[in-house]
């Protein structure tokens, strides 16, 4: 599904992700662990294209879905729909200027920055915004045990609870082969806890994790 060779993520100078080598098979579950500000929230990232990086991470004709710590959500003064409508216009202005950089002919002396780019920007568009349908998203919700309402509301006067399950249906309403989820479990009740959990075990067979606890 995803191919990693020679994958290095850097801060000012610093390698967070140094010489990652690394296949992620389809119809997989896995989990990341590491302590805070060890790179892993980074690394998912980089598998959508939203971080630069060094190295190559080759994919697959798939769709990928992440779910984001809900800290993301902080003063967002906007209602969701809004919200989602400004983060697709975002994705495709970062493709815009990716595709400038291809366009430039000094890209080409540099094989490894051109590869690297290249690879990013396909994963920019594994990103399965455009199949976040809104009446999919109110469906999830329901489940989560949150009325629909919400989706008026700006997102800065909701609880951290209530983000966090608006976060969970907004990756979930993607229909992605790949779900990627950030701390899915943060600021989530017992029952919304369980319900994940399960609908994890029956719905979705690839799946990458950053949690604490045992769901």
């Amino acid at each position: 599904m995803i191919s990693i060779d020679n994958f290095t993520k850097s801060f000012e100078r610093e390698n967070l992700l140094e010489d990652i080598n690394l296949v992620i098979h389809s119809n997989k579950r896995i989990t990341l662990v590491g302590k805070n500000g060890s790179g892993k929230t980074t690394f998912l990232k980089c598998l959508i294209g939203q971080e630069e990086f060094q190295g190559r991470i080759s994919s697959e004709d798939i769709k990928i879905s992440m779910m984001e710590q809900e800290n993301n959500f902080e003063n967002i003064d906007k209602p969701f729909n809004d919200y989602l409508k400004d983060k697709e216009g975002e994705l495709e202005k970062e493709k815009r200027e990716l595709e400038k950089e291809l366009g430039d002919p000094d890209i080409y002396t540099d094989e490894n920055k051109f590869n690297s780019l290249m690879d990013r920007y396909n994963l920019l568009s594994t990103n399965n915004l455009s199949n976040q349908k809104n009446k999919r998203i109110a469906e999830l919700l329901d489940k989560l045990s949150i009325d629909k309402d919400i989706l008026n509301k700006n997102i800065s006067e909701l609880s951290g609870g209530q983000k966090i399950k608006l976060r969970i249906a907004e990756c979930l309403a993607g229909e992605a082969d790949l779900y990627l989820l950030d701390e899915p479990t943060n600021h989530l009740d017992l029952e919304a806890s369980e319900w994940l959990g399960k609908y994890i075990k029956e719905n979705i067979n690839s799946l990458i994790v950053i949690s604490h606890d045992r769901y």
